[in-house]
């Protein structure tokens, strides 16, 4: 990573561009890039990637990152999607090599750390995603720690702890496809418009499907502006011109809110809850659960309170962390058994 960074102030330069995305398969084999560091205000998507489409990144674990730009900004990656071509050249392929990859996800890949954004989407993990109506767009046992900050007092500004804004592919006229399983966030929410401690914002039709998360969020709103305010999605929007966005919860999600604003900020009181500002609710066989106090996450009382999680089985999605656990950022938060985070 040092060698290749070639100026210590502005750090990394992200792995493609908007306009020549990365397609293929990146396994980072469990290891991990300490402290990558992205600064630049004017540049957009950043992240370790600056766009995936129709690619895999996988296996891969970025502690202590700082990442800061413009808009669509994440620490992994700061747009995914499943476009077929080069943008404004959709006739092209994006690889000869790779025409057969249909896939766009992120699996056992973790971060903390800090990332920021002046304008735009933002998230911990991705900044922004395009969902089409096939292959879903998934994320599979990842995690964020820390802190995702948006620019206090810019509009339209969508941030989530994972993931800022989920969007349908505007090549389909069908309901884009998300999926998330297990996956969690510690830590700060902060920005104007939509807040979600997993998603920010999901505004056009995408049919999500999340099972196995959790979120200890901190949510700091500024006190003007447009503020939707979710401990898990910031907002669920309808869509007058056509079919609504839509979240099916197959398995188990827990939400605590830590946030001392939540209350106050704002022209008015925000009531904590789960999926923020929408008229649309939640289905599916799986619970939403408020989780009173942050103390029922840590150590061994989270495999009690989590229920529907795997701790058990010989090959566990979930560990919990204990005082004894070395070399972990959760602070005593569970994590991912299959990532050395």
């Amino acid at each position: 990573y040092e060698a290749l960074v070639t100026s210590k102030s502005a750090g990394w330069t992200p792995i493609e561009t908007r306009a020549k995305p990365f397609h293929g398969n990146f396994d980072g084999m469990g290891y991990r890039i300490e402290g990558l560091k992205i600064d630049t205000s004017s540049f957009e998507p950043a992240g370790l990637f600056g766009r995936v489409a129709k690619g895999v990144v996988q296996n891969l674990v970025l502690p202590q990152v700082q990442v800061k730009g413009r808009a669509s900004v994440g620490a992994v990656a700061g747009q995914l999607d499943q476009a077929n071509g080069i943008s404004g050249q959709p006739n092209r392929p994006l690889d000869a090599g790779l025409v057969g990859q249909t896939e766009a996800k992120i699996e056992k890949v973790f971060a903390s750390g800090k990332v920021e954004a002046t304008d735009g989407q933002q998230g911990g993990l991705i900044g922004i995603i395009y969902a089409k109506e096939t292959d879903p767009v998934t994320l599979t046992e990842v995690g964020f720690i820390g802190d995702v900050l948006g620019g206090i007092g810019t509009t339209n500004l969508k941030v989530g702890g994972l993931i800022g804004s989920v969007e349908r592919d505007g090549s389909t006229s069908n309901a884009g496809e998300l999926v998330i399983n297990s996956a969690y966030f510690v830590g700060t929410v902060a920005g104007n418009d939509s807040l979600g401690g997993i998603i920010g914002d999901i505004s056009t039709p995408v049919d999500a499907q999340v099972s196995e998360i959790y979120s200890s969020a901190t949510i700091f709103p500024p006190g003007t502006g447009r503020t939707r305010l979710g401990a898990l999605i910031g907002a669920i929007r309808e869509n007058g011109a056509g079919a609504d966005p839509s979240v099916s919860v197959t398995g188990n999600i827990y939400w605590n809110n830590t946030g001392p604003e939540w209350e106050t900020a704002g022209s008015g009181t925000h009531t904590a809850t789960a999926l923020g500002t929408s008229s649309l609710a939640a289905t599916g066989s799986g619970s939403i659960v408020e989780i009173t106090s942050e103390d029922e996450l840590l150590g061994v009382t989270a495999e009690t309170t989590l229920s529907g999680f795997d701790f058990a089985t010989p090959d566990p999605t979930w560990e919990p962390v204990t005082a004894a656990t070395e070399g972990s950022f959760s602070d005593l938060f569970p994590i991912l058994a299959n990532i050395d985070t």
